[in-house]
């Protein structure tokens, strides 16, 4: 069938559904004056038929009845369609004063100078939804909408996670804390020295230990803070909550390397007077190493908790 405009649509434009159905969201918004063709008409909607062939259901007491189109009424039209019920008064004026004509000729040529007066424009709401039998694919899309009309945008998702700058700098920490392990924690020239996993543990809180002592060493805390550092830099990508754990291993390792130092102080500061001993007559930079690496970690630790 070829496409012959019927109709156009009203200065305001006109919305357009893909069924008939009011309750849903208008599929687009034909522009003011667009021409299309009428194909069907169900009580106060009407299919109709744009030039670049996409179809839609519109209002069909909103048409605006195209000068020189067809007369012909499309297939399941209950009406005429026109402005603001011009048409239809139009009709039921003519009928009546055709009755009268064939009733009383005398009035025959009074008849010619009735002039039928157009009714205003009523605004009323969208049409009732009609029951129809299986629903229709619709064509995507057919023009744009006007200039200025507004869209429906769906928000994007908001970004969870993520290697930012916090992780990045408790796993820059926990590798920090990992290069003083196998240095020297304690060294007493040309006597003896000590890596992390040889110092006791109890030196953290005994400075009288022997410093050949067996058992827990400074390693395993300094081990564990690093563990809990890379879990919760790396698995907290995915799982806030245990970006907590980058926190707390960061603060481990603080803690274990500034009491190594404060140990060592006292035993400085315990030597015969002088003696003119340092404090790094009894260790080296190793617990200084770790200090920086376990407050990097901190810090990253906190930055990837405040991160979104």
């Amino acid at each position: 069938m070829a496409y012959e405009p019927t109709h156009v649509a009203p200065p305001e434009g006109l919305p357009a559904w893909p069924t008939p159905d009011g309750s849903q969201t208008p599929a687009a918004t034909l522009d003011g004056g667009l021409d299309m063709q009428l194909l069907e008409r169900r009580a106060d909607w009407a299919q109709i038929e744009c030039s670049n062939g996409w179809k839609g259901w519109v209002d069909a007491r909103r048409l605006v009845e195209k000068p020189g189109a067809a007369a012909s009424e499309p297939s399941g039209a209950a009406a005429g369609v026109g402005t603001g019920g011009a048409a239809v008064s139009g009709a039921v004026t003519g009928g009546a004063a055709a009755e009268a004509t064939q009733a009383n000729p005398a009035t025959e040529e009074r008849f010619d100078e009735v002039k039928l007066e157009p009714q205003p424009a009523v605004t009323e709401p969208a049409p009732a939804a009609q029951p129809q039998p299986a629903p229709q694919p619709t064509a995507p899309a057919w023009t744009p909408p006007p200039e200025g009309t507004p869209y429906a945008t769906v928000p994007a998702a908001r970004k969870r996670g993520g290697f930012g700058v916090g992780s990045i700098l408790a796993v820059i920490g926990a590798a920090i804390v990992a290069v003083s392990l196998p240095l020297n924690w304690i060294r007493v020239e040309f006597v003896f020295s000590r890596r992390s996993w040889q110092v006791p543990a109890k030196f953290l809180y005994d400075n009288t230990v022997d410093p050949f002592d067996r058992g827990a060493t400074v390693a395993i805390p300094l081990i564990v803070a690093i563990a809990l550092i890379l879990v919760g830099a790396l698995v907290g990508i995915g799982v806030r909550p245990l970006r907590i754990l980058t926190v707390l291993g960061g603060l481990l390792a603080l803690a274990v390397a500034v009491v190594f130092v404060a140990q060592v102080q006292l035993l400085v500061n315990e030597a015969p007077a002088g003696a003119d001993l340092t404090i790094f007559d009894f260790t080296t930079v190793a617990p200084l190493i770790a200090i920086v690496g376990g407050a990097l970690a901190t810090v990253g630790g906190l930055v990837a908790l405040a991160r979104r």
